[in-house]
């Protein structure tokens, strides 16, 4: 185990992950709202679409398959569901 907390503690990634939940906290403290359940839940499903697209786009990617247009992708997808469901 303390392996794996110096692994943890020695990643790039560290500071930055420490950074955004400062800031978490720090806008918590601000305004509380912001950790409410309802404003948390809301955040995760206007962000659904973007950690869909990333997780088939790392999928993609790992499999050596085409360099596809995220963007491109998104759009052709909205508008698929503008034609299907009318709105």
């Amino acid at each position: 185990l303390p392996a794996a907390v110096a692994h943890i503690t020695q990643a790039r990634e560290t500071g930055i992950i420490v950074f955004l939940i400062a800031l978490c906290i720090l806008i918590g403290i601000v305004n509380p709202v912001f950790l409410s359940p309802e404003n948390l839940a809301n955040i995760l499903r206007t962000a659904s679409y973007v950690f869909l697209m990333a997780i088939a786009m790392t999928f993609v990617l790992i499999s050596g398959g085409l360099d596809l247009s995220v963007a491109a992708v998104f759009a052709i997808g909205f508008v698929t569901k503008i034609v299907a469901f009318g709105g």
